[in-house]
């Protein structure tokens, strides 16, 4: 566990790297945005002052809110608390029958999201495998 003053380092060294190295982005809102609030902008890479981060962050929520799908409070991401799940969009996959890696397919993303979610220490489920049985501009819907 990091104490405030590691923690405060840590956090000015990702100003200094956004600030000299930068960040590439290819969203032409979010380039739009950062331009708007005074980034400097060469091709796709974006250089952020220090002042541009700290005071998104001043205008950022606190904590976010996250209900599941009965409508429920289960999660307060931001306030602390930690929570735990599952990875997401592995492309191959361990055959629990065979033993053999092959690629995922979306029955795999299937097995897996009934498995996690049966888990009681799972908070929250991501789809653990991209399936290559599905078309791949939609594959992201079939997973959700």
């Amino acid at each position: 566990m990091l104490n405030k003053l590691a923690k405060r380092k840590l956090f000015r060294t990702a100003l200094e790297i956004l600030e000299r190295t930068g960040i590439e982005l290819y969203e032409e809102e979010v380039l739009a945005l950062l331009r708007e609030a005074g980034a400097r902008i060469v091709k796709n890479r974006v250089f952020t002052k220090p002042h541009i981060i700290e005071n998104a962050l001043q205008t950022a929520l606190k904590y976010i809110p996250i209900y599941n799908r009965d409508g429920h409070l289960v999660m307060h991401l931001g306030s602390g608390e930690n929570y735990f799940g599952t990875g997401s969009d592995t492309p191959n996959t361990i055959d629990p029958y065979t033993g053999e890696r092959r690629t995922s397919t979306l029955e795999d993303v299937r097995r897996f999201s009934l498995l996690a979610d049966a888990l009681p220490n799972i908070d929250f489920v991501m789809s653990m495998a991209l399936p290559h049985d599905v078309p791949t501009q939609i594959a992201d819907l079939y997973q959700i």
